[in-house]
């Protein structure tokens, strides 16, 4: 019997990893309805009616021009967004990792290892497809290390990694943070004006399309990004959602931030000077997915690091010895299979409920959720049109000659809607003027998901083709923001206005409190002086019943009280805003308590220091969570020497409410009160449409399946 030859026995472990790969992507492909959105445009462009989400106006609701070149081309062709969105996704993802395991492994070992991680990260698995950008990230990637690890840093070489560089930021500009690194430790190789002037060349792609951007949209970047980076939500919330997006991670799928370490010590212990700069790279991508808030999208910011964590694995000197490759292929697996869902069993161990898909701060398992109606795995059921409500109503909308439509979730819907429906969308991704006013304030808001409340005037604006906004400042940057998305391309009036809107010349016309912190009921802070009793001894009958809008206390004068005391459930979340007039000071959350019994209890809650140092005149009770039945007892400020007396208060409030819950009692009130107002659509969907000839207007229902997605 013949043996391999030492080349083919080389191949063979990468090589079989590679298919286990390819038929665990196969077995999860799937697309989401944020591709969709992409969808629309191309679907447009390929009618001949231009770049647009809403053929009336140029507005990029896109972040990933390249791909989006990618998919238009493949439809063109085919004729069939879903079999296009599959191939060209299955296309970059093999391509992207055939690379790592025969191009940049150093041993077949290497390889394996390498493939192994790909394969057994559900965050991988689940963005090789999806319908977004991350294959072709991927695949940039894998050629632009390929380059800079594997040959010599000489003129040519740094001309050809400028241009990867370039078509990568053009794929999805975020990710040039990846490249920054190792392109500059490039550049410095040469320390001469030569350098600078071939990386500046080999960036003509993506100057080429800011210029066209420009000159078509009216701005350099896409009206995603306005719509979520301009969030005017405070900067440590942020931060934080950011921090749980990696825990998230590291709970559901460690595998992925795990590599990602152990190949940055492997790289720092081991490697060459040129690998540092790549974990560099990965390291500062992560660090700004953490200062942007991470994404809804669970694992799928963390792919690209990843991925660049595998090639540093299958570049790492110890793993060329087969022990040590087994060792580590050991562990992996391990982990994988410790993983509480990890993707490459999808089928085999499930038992996800469709409940616990989205978890506590927005992040959802979006493949699992999606996988219904849109997986290749479940073809037979929806034939390639996602088997979803949004399709039907889009649909529905489509045959009615409906011609002016208000959604939160406009993928689907706008797809299958077309382009006789103008989609306005109130999370502000393909709508202009919602993308620059701020979002209401909500203390429970969800990342990527942040909606805005429609101006008055605006939804008749939008109807009539007349601007009957009712706030003239916002109403003059509506009729500039106007001109340059509708207006002629060439006008001198138009360039003048992408002038002014690029200097910041009409921010000003935004009221930003207006919008952050819409008027709600107002309350004078003697009416809440003293605190409600369940026994009848107060002297008020019954607390103040409050909706999800909350309430503003007014204060007789500026306090400057480090402390409040506070009767609200125990059980609810609350978020306390401090205002001196109308500018807004600081934000502080008081989480619900863990086990604490309904009903009303005294807090003690910690004024921030810019708001005791500025002094407050009026405090906004926002609550949140619970049960949604909210109660305000009473609001008290203190100076601070009372602090100790307030906690010994505070505790035993709360064990008064713990032992009546004990007894089957409550002190929440009993009496009935007003249903709260609906301001966000996180446990519902709002839908405003108007026909042709029909009155507008608007119905709120809740969603049958996706929760507060």
């Amino acid at each position: 019997m013949n043996e391999p030859a030492p080349a083919a026995r080389s191949r063979l472990v990468p090589g079989l990893l590679l298919a286990l790969y390819a038929l665990v992507v196969l077995r999860t492909a799937w697309l989401c309805d944020d591709a969709y959105i992409t969808y629309r445009t191309v679907d447009n462009w390929l009618a001949g009616l231009g770049l647009r989400w809403n053929p009336a106006e140029r507005v990029q609701a896109y972040t990933h021009p390249l791909w989006m070149f990618a998919i238009a081309a493949g439809t063109g062709l085919s004729g069939n967004v879903y079999w296009t969105a599959l191939a060209v996704s299955l296309a970059g993802s093999l391509g992207a990792v055939g690379l790592v395991a025969a191009r940049l492994a150093r041993s077949r070992w290497n390889a394996a290892v390498a493939v192994a991680v790909l394969t057994l990260s559900s965050a991988f698995v689940d963005y090789s497809t999806s319908g977004l950008e991350n294959p072709l990230t991927h695949l940039l990637l894998a050629l632009f290390l390929h380059r800079f690890l594997c040959r010599p840093l000489d003129a040519a070489n740094l001309a050809g990694l400028s241009v990867l560089a370039s078509l990568a930021a053009l794929n999805r500009l975020d990710t040039l943070l990846l490249y920054a690194p190792a392109l500059a430790f490039a550049l410095l190789r040469f320390r001469s004006w030569r350098g600078l002037a071939i990386v500046a060349a080999g960036f003509a792609p993506l100057a080429a399309w800011e210029l066209f951007s420009l000159v078509y949209y009216g701005f350099p970047f896409p009206n995603t990004a306005y719509a979520k980076l301009k969030l005017y939500l405070p900067r440590d919330e942020v931060v934080l959602q950011g921090v749980r997006y990696l825990a998230n991670s590291l709970r559901l799928d460690p595998l992925t931030l795990g590599t990602l370490a152990a190949a940055g010590g492997l790289a720092f212990l081991r490697g060459p000077r040129a690998e540092r700069f790549v974990f560099a790279g990965a390291v500062l991508y992560v660090a700004y997915v953490v200062a942007v808030g991470g994404d809804f999208m669970a694992g799928r910011m963390l792919t690209a690091p990843l991925f660049a964590g595998a090639v540093l694995l299958a570049r790492a000197e110890p793993l060329q010895r087969a022990r040590r490759a087994v060792a580590a292929l050991v562990v992996l697996l391990g982990i994988g299979f410790a993983s509480p869902h990890p993707s490459f069993l999808a089928g085999i161990r499930e038992n996800v409920a469709h409940g616990a898909l989205i978890g506590a701060h927005g992040i959802a398992d979006e493949r699992r959720y999606y996988e219904p109606f849109t997986a290749l795995s479940s073809y037979a059921v929806h034939g390639g049109v996602p088997a979803n409500e949004w399709t039907i109503e889009g649909e529905q909308a489509r045959a009615r000659g409906v011609t002016l439509a208000l959604m939160s979730y406009v993928g689907f819907f706008g797809f299958a809607a077309g382009p006789g429906v103008h989609v306005v969308d109130q999370h502000g991704l393909g709508e202009p003027l919602l993308a620059r006013i701020p979002p209401p304030y909500r203390p429970d808001w969800r990342i990527g998901h942040v909606w805005r409340a429609l101006p008055e005037g605006y939804w008749e604006s939008l109807r009539t083709g007349e601007n009957r906004i009712a706030d003239p400042g916002l109403a003059a940057y509506h009729e500039k923001l106007a001109l340059i998305t509708r207006g002629p391309l060439w006008s001198a009036e138009r360039w003048r206005a992408i002038a002014g809107m690029a200097l910041g010349r009409y921010e000003h016309w935004i009221d930003v409190s207006r919008y952050r912190f819409p008027p709600t009921e107002t309350l004078a802070q003697a009416r809440l002086a003293e605190p409600f009793a369940a026994n009848g001894g107060a002297e008020r009958a019954a607390p103040v019943a409050l909706t999800e809008a909350g309430a503003d206390v007014l204060l007789p004068a500026p306090w400057h009280a480090r402390r409040l005391e506070l009767g609200a459930g125990a059980d609810d979340a609350h978020a306390l805003v401090f205002f001196r007039g109308d500018r807004d000071l600081a934000i502080v959350k008081r989480p619900p308590r863990p086990g604490t019994a309904a009903g009303l209890a005294t807090l003690v809650v910690d004024v921030p220091p810019a708001a005791s140092e500025a002094g407050y005149d009026r405090v906004r009770v926002l609550p949140y969570g619970g049960d949604g039945r909210y109660a305000l007892g009473h609001l008290r400020v203190f100076a601070p020497d009372q602090s100790r007396r307030l906690r010994k208060r505070s505790s035993a409030s709360a064990s008064v409410a713990a032992k009546k819950s004990a007894r089957g009692q409550s002190s929440r009130p009993t009496s009935p009160r007003p249903a709260p107002r609906r301001t966000m659509p996180r446990m519902i969907r709002r839908k405003c449409v108007s026909g042709k000839s029909s009155a507008s207007h608007c119905a709120g229902r809740g969603m049958p399946s996706k929760g507060n997605m």
